[in-house]
């Protein structure tokens, strides 16, 4: 009895890994409202092509969540996880998304949401990783974006979760790879091996 996270920030991966999801035969959960904020902007800009695969705050709350989740996945952004409800029965598996730290800065300044050092998220994923650290969260595990882009089949097989790892990877587009790190210029974040600093 179980029921799939993709936890990340905003801008981390999320909506790509749950199209994947649903692509390889895991169904998920969506709220059509929420993608009410993913109208293309005057400046063309658009958050995501298609649905943004989030729920509302008030799906949190639904004193059904968990029958109703149940065998889905389900996008969390990190400031979602508090209102994550806690379960009786099943159990989440999670799997959280590592990506390049001024890949993200980059891509919430492009999207108008935050302008903050890269700094700022690294402290963002110690707490999420606290907050994971829960009774009914069976486990959780780390993908790296990039691998998600680039090798998508290896990276969703090695969840091992109810899906076909290669339909799922036929939706992943290298080409919505916008934001990317400059190959030189890069340091490890000594604290969390798979993030990296703009120098």
């Amino acid at each position: 009895m179980t029921i799939y996270l993709a936890v990340a920030p905003p801008r981390a991966g999320t909506t790509v890994l749950m199209k994947a999801f649903e692509a390889g035969g895991l169904p998920v959960r969506v709220n059509a409202a929420r993608d009410a904020v993913n109208r293309v902007a005057s400046d063309g800009f658009q958050l995501n092509p298609g649905s943004l695969y989030e729920l509302l705050g008030e799906d949190f709350k639904r004193p059904d969540f968990e029958a109703w989740a149940l065998g889905h996945a389900v996008k969390v952004i990190f400031g979602w996880l508090p209102d994550l409800p806690v379960l009786t029965q099943a159990r989440y598996r999670v799997a959280l998304i590592e990506r390049d730290l001024e890949e993200i800065r980059q891509a919430h300044e492009a999207a108008r949401i935050l302008d903050v050092p890269v700094e700022w998220y690294a402290e963002r994923y110690a707490w999420a990783r606290t907050q994971l650290q829960r009774p009914d969260v069976a486990d959780v595990r780390t993908i790296r974006y990039r691998d998600l882009v680039f090798d998508p089949v290896t990276t969703l097989a090695s969840l091992e979760w109810p899906l076909d790892a290669t339909q799922a990877a036929a939706v992943v587009d290298p080409a919505q790879y916008i934001m990317r790190n400059p190959e030189t210029g890069v340091a490890k974040h000594p604290e969390h091996p798979y993030l990296t600093v703009g120098l």
